[in-house]
């Protein structure tokens, strides 16, 4: 029993990757978020060294941050992942670990959480195999449905 539901759960967990990944790349939805968390592939080193360009973060949505913390929002459709340095009531002021300016003030509505995890080899992974990946997908469900026609005929 204890084998079927850790198998369920596995397919459950595929078929999230894959979906993500399908919207991500193929629909290009720039913020993807299941069950208040978001997935992100960094593009610059402003956090470096804490968080590298490539790297793959995952935020999650809070109803409070706090000075320290580190967060993704969104200013003008690009999404910014910056530590906050000072905190006045509904607005934040953020700022790159390897950046030397701050950045303007932003609002809660903007933030979309914080980084509660974040992983090189993963983005490296995503980002450098992901073609691959997806043509192998592709072609195995294209040979198992001519394998499955093959043998219902």
């Amino acid at each position: 029993m204890k084998k079927k539901i850790e198998l369920i759960l596995f397919i459950i967990l595929i078929c999230i990757l894959l979906f993500v990944i399908y919207l991500k790349f193929f629909v290009k939805v720039k913020n993807i978020e299941i069950l208040g968390y978001s997935f992100f592939i960094v593009k610059t080193g402003s956090m470096e060294p804490n968080i590298n360009a490539g790297e793959l973060i995952i935020v999650k949505n809070k109803n409070e941050y706090k000075k320290g913390e580190i967060i993704t929002y969104k200013e003008n459709d690009v999404y910014i992942t910056h530590r906050i340095i000072d905190k006045n009531g509904n607005t934040y002021i953020t700022k790159g670990d390897s950046n030397n300016e701050k950045d303007s003030e932003i609002r809660y509505e903007d933030i979309l959480g914080k980084v509660i995890f974040h992983s090189e080899f993963l983005g490296k992974i995503i980002t450098d195999y992901l073609s691959f990946i997806i043509i192998a997908y592709i072609g195995i469900n294209i040979i198992l449905y001519f394998v499955t026609l093959m043998t219902t005929m």
